[in-house]
């Protein structure tokens, strides 16, 4: 008999591990929040329903406002990155319909969670970059700019609590009307 017969099964390495905690404790989160207000979660019992331990936990985050956080950057990286395509800068109700579709189809349900831990700061637009950031530092469009921000963010938060529901189209066109309004 060969001797690598029974060699151990490899170990993942740490940066995988901590990848599984992380994955575990976001899955948890999302069955919690089905059960419970997200500000009511504890860490106690998000680490014993992802099966980790407390020091997985703070090995990994601070607090579990960044579980969510982690994922809202992933979701706004994808979004800028969309934004920043050739085709969008001279068709912005196309990127609202994409947008808003994509948000719809993969993540409407992460997107209250996010609405709640985050108070809504995720939906200031100034974070998606591009033509946000641009009005919202030129003195002469922060007017503007706030109308669109304060105006986008509250419909946008409506659409988020009500599950995403309405037609994406409608939604797409006013939000493009507001921007010409506000911007132009």
């Amino acid at each position: 008999m060969d001797i690598k017969e029974f060699e151990r099964p490899s170990r993942p390495s740490n940066r995988e591990a901590n990848a599984i905690t992380r994955e575990s404790l976001f899955e948890a989160l999302l069955i919690l929040v089905e059960k419970k207000p997200f500000e009511k979660i504890t860490v106690s019992e998000l680490v014993k329903r992802a099966g980790v331990s407390r020091t997985a936990f703070y090995r990994n985050y601070d607090s579990i406002t960044q579980i969510v956080e982690e994922r809202l950057f992933g979701l706004l990286d994808t979004l800028r990155a969309s934004l920043a395509e050739p085709h969008y800068a001279a068709d912005m109700r196309s990127w609202y319909f994409d947008m808003l579709t994509y948000l719809k189809e993969n993540h409407a349900f992460m997107l209250e969670i996010l609405l709640r831990a985050t108070h809504a700061d995720f939906l200031e637009m100034r974070v998606l970059g591009g033509v946000y950031e641009k009005m919202a530092k030129l003195p002469d469009k922060r007017l503007g700019y706030t109308a669109f921000n304060g105006a986008a963010r509250e419909m946008l938060t409506h659409w988020v609590l009500g599950g995403c529901a309405g037609d994406v189209g409608e939604i797409s066109d006013m939000l493009y009307k507001l921007q010409k309004l506000c911007f132009e």
